[in-house]
């Protein structure tokens, strides 16, 4: 009879959010919640938060430990400064790869200090075997193996570290700020990993509560039903914004934000069989950039230089933005630290008549703080 498989402490969440799970080196692994391609791009353009629970926590106490690891690592442990990681390898007499890890030198809050090694969960055991024949008389350490304990949470994407330090309460320098929150989290309860991982999710995906980036100004949210003055050019644009009730039913949900937004799927023509045919631009007034990042909602194509979003400075492109290949707009931003008190102009672009030949935006805002919450409906 099969034994049963381990469950990581947000098992529980996993569920709740529809993930399709597998059998994972033994453990209940998530593998995809909706479209893997959709959550790839989501983690390469933005971020993605992954249970690594799974992962074996070797706990290595006493004076010895610093030293009995740097003997058996292939980097230096013992000038590794509390709160910090360093990725090493693990190696036999010979100079085998055992495994890849990660070795953390971290503190109690009774400032009790100790060893982490993260493990890959399929080598846990024998790399737990190795350690242990390894140990000398003289060696002054424990070692314990905490295979479910505490629960972790990887961030990745090009604004994990933003969107960590926004979860802390001190905003002070980030690598600072990252050695106090592992020293909390290490200690942290199941509950209390939830909190973090749903303030996480929240940070990153939008809460759906007002106002979750600070002190942003929302530049055009097309609310008014028309254009104003941007300029559209061609027919893709249409005569004004997107509603619900112009919508076709087949796009689905687009998770616009309001009742009005940009879809350059113009089916509003009804002589024209193919709405994805239509081409066009639509370009925003010119602006002084005075905030660091553009926020903005953004679905459609995945065609680079034809169903995009432009910066454009000087009248040529800065930062470009495409779709995804998905009718469901989802938050992306532009970095425009570099063009601070520059003029600048934003462009959305079709130019593709074939499939995904259609670029949907929503919401541009200018802001101070790189997350990309959207607070989507």
């Amino acid at each position: 009879m099969n034994e049963p498989l381990a469950t990581t402490p947000l098992h529980s969440w996993h569920i709740e959010q529809g993930a399709r799970l597998v059998d994972f080196a033994g453990w209940d692994m998530p593998v995809q919640y909706h479209s893997i391609v959709e959550e790839h791009l989501a983690t390469r353009r933005g971020a993605g938060l992954f249970d690594v629970s799974h992962m074996g926590r070797l706990r290595l106490d006493g004076a010895g430990a610093a030293r009995f690891l740097d003997r058996l690592l292939t980097r230096r442990v013992l000038d590794l400064p509390v709160g910090k990681i360093r990725y090493s390898l693990i190696t036999n007499e010979q100079g085998h790869v055992l495994d890849d890890v990660l070795v953390y030198h971290l503190q109690t809050p009774s400032e009790v200090r100790y060893h982490m090694l993260v493990v890959n969960a399929s080598n846990r055991q024998k790399i737990l075997g190795w350690l242990n024949s390894q140990l000398k008389a003289d060696d002054d350490l424990s070692i314990t193996d905490r295979p479910q304990e505490p629960a972790m949470v990887a961030v990745q994407g090009p604004p994990a570290l933003q969107i960590v330090n926004q979860l802390v309460t001190e905003q002070q320098e980030t690598t600072a700020v990252l050695g106090r929150e592992i020293r909390a989290l290490a200690a942290a309860s199941p509950s209390q990993f939830r909190t973090y991982l749903q303030a996480a999710t929240d940070t990153i995906h939008g809460s759906g509560e007002a106002a979750e980036i600070p002190e942003r100004i929302v530049f055009e949210d097309f609310e008014t039903g028309k254009y104003g003055l941007w300029t559209a050019t061609g027919t893709a644009f249409g005569m004004g914004p997107q509603a619900k009730e112009s919508t076709p039913e087949y796009q689905g949900n687009v998770l616009a934000k309001g009742k009005h937004w940009v879809n350059s799927h113009n089916a509003r023509d009804k002589t024209q069989e193919n709405a994805d045919a239509h081409l066009g631009t639509l370009t925003s007034p010119a602006f002084t950039i005075d905030k660091a990042y553009i926020h903005f909602l953004i679905g459609g194509g995945q065609h680079p230089g034809k169903t995009c979003v432009n910066l454009l400075i000087d009248g040529k492109i800065a930062r470009s933005q495409t779709g995804f290949n998905s009718n469901q707009m989802r938050p992306a931003l532009f970095d425009v630290t570099p063009w601070r008190g520059k003029q600048a102009q934003i462009q959305v672009i079709d130019q593709e008549p074939g499939s995904w030949g259609n670029i949907g935006v929503d919401h541009f805002m200018f802001s101070d703080h790189p997350a990309t919450s959207g607070g989507q409906s």
